[in-house]
């Protein structure tokens, strides 16, 4: 029964703790940024070879 208990807390105490928001690192040698749309009728094609980014993901934030 305590041991019971000792969890049930702990699994209290997971929840009750806030969720920080994870930074995320692109790894540009396993990434690409690319689109594809169209334009009067015409496919367009375009992929970026370099490009910077920074992600930042709040589960409690999504509009953000």
């Amino acid at each position: 029964m305590l041991r019971c208990s000792w969890l049930a807390g702990l699994a209290l105490a997971a929840l009750a703790m806030p969720a920080a928001a994870s930074q995320w690192q692109v790894d540009p040698a396993r990434s690409s940024l690319a689109l594809e749309g169209d334009q009067g009728g015409r496919p367009l094609l375009a992929r970026f070879e370099r490009f910077q980014a920074e992600v930042s993901f709040d589960p409690k934030n999504l509009a953000a």
